[in-house]
């Protein structure tokens, strides 16, 4: 080699990992586009690195599960062991069942990086739609509350009076509903919704999805029946059903306005924050001896449902390959990225 090198420095350039961008001699060894070229190499490489941490190496659907149910579970079975009660709520149950939104966001991540991460934190503020699905979004839960209690009176010959005015009286709704707001959906629906209803999604027909996602979501909210306080319904084998009945239905409803708003996670906090202030709104209007139990509020969930599932049939029973359902790594729009009217 006419280079001017010493044997000892082509050997080591020989050895060198950027092999490909050394110099072959001395005027190539002044280019500076071989500077240029090795900056650049060096740069992409800490560019994947940074990019592939460890955590993308994991299952997705694993990761989300072991945060999604591992933290609050193992809060929830604390508060059994010290006896902590339900009411008031313990502030490390609020930041607990928070982790199933941040176990949708990690998900998100190992499976398509920060690019999944950002879709999924778009589809959270996502609030296009059209009046309609407005409508059913806001007003659905309240129509089932009431609709339920009127039915009730009307079976038992009680129907009345309203107290519509009682309600400008009660100032501690709003906050009530403020609360329910974060302590419930907000920590939730980033996970059901955000990352596993459309990764069930791509395997399965909607209605499959909603019926396995029902499922999954009852068995993550049984370890509250532990805690001193709880509903009644978790302290027996029927109401345990009905309460895993109504999950089930409730992800059939929250599904049919998924697949109408663009996969929109926003719509689906806000139709479930409207669960308890719709049963909260219908006790205060109607009389006392008016109230239907819980297995009856039960029954008609599960009648308003089969009358969506009926009128909505066929989105819920279409082939998951018509859903034209696409990973944020593709590039592509994911389902039904405009809103349907």
């Amino acid at each position: 080699m006419a280079t001017g090198l010493s044997v000892a420095q082509a050997q080591a350039i020989d050895k060198c990992p950027y092999r490909a961008f050394r110099p072959q001699d001395s005027k190539e060894k002044r280019r500076p586009a071989a500077t240029v070229r090795i900056g650049v190499a060096r740069t992409n490489s800490v560019s994947v690195h940074t990019d592939m941490l460890p955590v993308r190496k994991a299952n997705p659907t694993l990761v989300f599960l072991l945060i999604a149910f591992g933290i609050p579970w193992s809060i929830q079975l604390f508060m059994a062991f010290k006896r902590i009660p339900l009411i008031p709520v313990w502030p490390g149950l609020i930041v607990a069942n928070g982790f199933c939104s941040v176990a949708g966001f990690v998900a998100a991540y190992c499976e398509s990086g920060w690019t999944g991460v950002t879709e999924l934190g778009h589809r959270c503020v996502r609030h296009q739609a059209s009046k309609g699905w407005w409508a059913y979004t806001l007003l659905l839960n309240l129509g089932i509350a009431n609709v339920t209690t009127l039915v009730y009176g009307l079976v038992h010959g009680v129907v009345g009076p309203l107290r519509l005015p009682d309600l400008a009286h009660q100032w501690w709704l709003p906050f009530a509903f403020l609360f329910g707001f974060i302590f419930g959906p907000l920590g939730e629906e980033a996970g059901w919704r955000g990352y596993l209803l459309p990764r069930l999604l791509r395997q399965y027909s909607p209605l499959v999805s909603s019926l396995i996602l029902g499922l999954i979501s009852a068995l993550w909210h049984f370890p509250t029946g532990l805690l001193v306080g709880s509903a009644s319904y978790f302290h027996s084998v029927m109401g345990l059903l009905l309460f895993t009945t109504s999950a089930i239905c409730m992800n059939i409803l929250i599904t049919i306005l998924f697949l109408h708003t663009g996969m929109s996670v926003l719509h689906a906090i806000v139709f479930h924050w409207t669960i308890m202030p719709a049963i909260a709104v219908s006790e205060i209007i109607f009389p006392p001896i008016q109230q239907p139990p819980d297995w009856v509020r039960a029954i008609g969930l599960i009648v308003f449902t089969l009358g969506a599932a009926a009128i909505f049939r066929q989105r819920l029973c279409s082939n998951p390959s018509s859903l034209h359902l696409c990973t944020p790594a593709t590039g592509s729009r994911p389902l039904m990225s405009h809103p349907q009217g």
